[in-house]
Order: C-alpha cells, then structure tokens, then sequence
C-alpha cells in the first residue's frame, strides 16, 4: 500500500471519531490536514455527517420508552379488568394486543435497532432518547435476562405478580430494568424471578 492510500485508510477509520469529536487534538489535526487537501475526503466527510445526523433524528423519534409507556398502559388496565366478573384471561388480553403466542419473543427484536442506534451514533448532550436511557437504568431495581421463548403475556403476568414494572428494554440481548414496588422485597422478587422458566438471570442495581 503506497503513501496516499495508506493516509486516506488512516482517514477513513478516524472518521467516525472524528464526527463525534472524540479524537484527540494530534488525530484531529491530521484528519484536517487531509480534508485541506484532497476534495473526495471532504465529500466522504459532508456524506457521513449527513448520515450520523439523520441515524439521530430517527432514534430522537423513535424514543424507546415510547412503546413500553403503551404496553404498562395496557398492563394497568388489565389489572383493572381483574375487577370484573367475566375479566379475560392474560392470554386472551395479549392476543387482543397482538401478543399471540406465535409472535414470541418478536418485540424484543423489534426493540434492538433502537438500541443498538444509541450506543453507535455520536452522542448529543441533550439527546431525549439517550437521557431517557439513563434515567431509567438508575431508577431501576432489578436487571433481568429473558429466554429468547419468553413471550410478551408470559413475561406482564409474571411481573404483574411480583409487582414489578419495566422502566427500560427489552436490550439487544432479552435485558429489561425493572423497579419493585417495595424495596424491601427486592431479594425475594429476585429469587422468584430466578425460579421462573421464563428468566436466564436477575441482576440487582441496588441493595435492599
């Protein structure tokens, strides 16, 4: 590899590092001093730009809590239906919501480009999404893992029973953070969670 195509591979895998300022000032002037001089980097530059900002208006549209504001929605009010004397049952009320049996684990896959968009895309300060992530994963009690089997009815029962709600998930890899409603109860709803099928492994964020 001559000299110029060596430099422009350094350039192009600074690039990203250079869009989201993390470089540091030596790096950065030398991605400078090659965009001064050669027009096709500048484009290259213009384009990826581009590119980052719209990847981040998609994920600030696109705020993860938004659907799972919904599905806690529809947990209450099932919980309120529990009151009546001819109520559904979970699996009838998940059907109705599109939760059918077949569908599975299918919203946690449909939770991963939105997460994996937060951790790759250059982070702005005031990002709703990102700050959303945040907050919710320190507020949150309980980490759980669930089984790629686990659907979504399943999983509202099992936490309904424990009195827990989601505040963040599903991860890329079947995560949701989870707040108990009394801390005090924080272990025993990790051992419960631990002996159900539907959970690999319970991680506390915070002690009792």
């Amino acid at each position: 590899m001559d000299d110029k195509a060596q430099a422009r591979a350094s350039f192009r895998a600074a690039l990203p590092f250079y869009i989201n300022g993390t470089l540091a000032a030596d790096e950065r002037a030398a991605v400078e001093a090659f965009l001064a001089n050669d027009a096709e980097a500048r484009d290259e530059l213009a384009f990826a730009q581009a590119l980052a900002a719209a990847a981040r208006r998609h994920v600030e549209e696109r705020d993860p809590m938004a659907g799972f504001a919904q599905f806690q929605q529809r947990l209450a009010a099932a919980r309120a239906d529990e009151q009546k004397p001819q109520r559904r049952g979970w699996r009838e009320w998940a059907r109705s919501w599109g939760f059918s049996p077949a569908l599975g684990f299918v919203i946690a896959l449909l939770g991963l480009q939105t997460v994996m968009n937060l951790g790759l895309l250059p982070r702005v300060a005031d990002e709703p999404a990102t700050r959303s992530l945040v907050t919710a994963q320190r507020a949150a009690n309980l980490k759980i893992v669930v089984r790629a089997s686990t659907n979504m009815a399943q999983l509202a029962e099992l936490l309904q029973g424990q009195r827990c709600q989601i505040v963040w998930g599903p991860g890329s890899g079947g995560e949701f953070w989870l707040v108990v409603d009394d801390r005090k109860r924080i272990e025993a709803v990790r051992n419960a969670l631990l002996g159900s099928n539907l959970v690999d492994d319970v991680l506390v964020l915070e002690a009792p």
